[in-house]
């Protein structure tokens, strides 16, 4: 069993850059009372970090974990074959990680698994590289969670690389009819569950089993599925607990069709598993092989190949030939055609909310 990760004081940390101050650089979050409010010992979390070629942003990534001042912390990380300075830094707090380990890389998915498989806290939560905890964070999961089935999600602030929010994200989970929702023990129309703002209990980690190592982009939305299939119902809770941060580097971004393909492929196969209403399921899978085809499209239009833009755009009809979805892609094509050099606007729908 690995031992908790030493809760250290600022000053026992190596010294930031001399250009970084703030969270979590020059101030850590108080630690909390000796006891719950109930007066239970607070439970341990186990914090994952998968770690590839992110050097530049890592450190932040794990001061934020260390500096949460929470008394029963273990911290794991995880580098999956990185190529540039993220094993020095991760070198750096080696003295506070319960473990650490640099592999052949083998994938996101995979890495975060061989985490977990190492974690032994009740509660568990993974944090990327290139992401942060807010101030406090571990304790208010602690105080907030279910025990049990607890999965609990709170909200999450987009940043940027210089760590700057621009947008607040908050949970939300909309009941609606059982024919409509794609789980069948849930009943659960849509929901909007940022998965860097998630923690569940080593139960409800037992119940789902480890992430779909095939999946890149993805698995956190199999994840959630497979987790609510079992029974399990999300809780939201409003508050601010991560930093989600964007730029030109992360996957997010850089690759963006390529998520709406994979959830096709995702619900595609759902479609016909046990604990899945293969109607919704298929809806799903079609809306997002539409907005693939709306993103490629997009692209097309972008490097002025008006006969590929065309081309995408009658494939997104056809994927998923609701009005509102019509009327969204051919204003977006006109616009295209008339700002010429320009990529279409992406509707506020053209990404679907992760997850949903």
């Amino acid at each position: 069993m690995n031992p908790p990760t030493p809760c250290p004081a600022l000053n026992e940390l190596p010294p930031p850059p001399r250009d970084k101050t703030g969270w979590p650089w020059t101030e850590a979050t108080p630690p909390p009372a000796a006891a719950m409010p109930n007066g239970s010992p607070w439970p341990k979390i186990s914090i994952v970090t998968p770690s590839y070629n992110q050097a530049r942003f890592l450190e932040e990534t794990i001061r934020s974990v260390l500096l949460q001042g929470y008394p029963n912390l273990e911290y794991v990380i995880i580098d999956d074959g990185s190529t540039e300075q993220s094993v020095p830094v991760i070198r750096k707090y080696e003295p506070w990680l319960a473990y650490w380990a640099s592999q052949e890389n083998r994938g996101q998915s995979h890495a975060i698994n061989q985490g977990f498989a190492r974690a032994t806290g009740d509660i568990l939560g993974w944090v990327n590289s290139d992401d942060f905890y807010m101030p406090g964070a571990l304790a208010d999961v602690a105080a907030r969670i279910s025990p049990g089935d607890g999965f609990i999600v709170g909200e999450l602030d987009y940043v940027d690389a210089r760590s700057r929010p621009f947008k607040r994200v908050k949970p939300s989970v909309e009941r609606g009819a059982w024919y409509s929702c794609p789980v069948k023990k849930v009943g659960i129309k849509k929901f909007r569950l940022p998965y860097p703002a998630m923690f569940w209990t080593r139960d409800v980690h037992r119940k789902a089993q480890p992430l779909a190592e095939d999946l890149h982009y993805m698995m956190d939305l199999d994840f959630i599925l497979r987790a609510m299939a079992t029974g399990v119902m999300p809780q939201v809770c409003e508050s601010l607990w991560t930093g989600f941060r964007q730029h030109e580097d992360s996957k997010s971004l850089s690759r963006s069709p390529r998520f709406n393909l994979e959830a096709f492929r995702l619900y595609w196969r759902l479609t016909f598993q046990q604990g899945f209403r293969s109607l919704p399921c298929l809806r799903e899978a079609c809306r997002n092989i539409a907005y693939y085809c709306r993103k490629r499209m997009s692209l097309a239009m972008n490097q002025k190949g008006l006969l590929r833009a065309t081309a995408w755009l009658a494939a997104a009809i056809l994927a998923f030939p609701s009005w509102q979805t019509i009327r969204s892609n051919l204003g977006a094509f006109a616009h295209g055609i008339r700002a010429t050099g320009k990529i279409p606007p992406e509707p506020s729908g053209s990404q679907p909310p992760r997850p949903s």
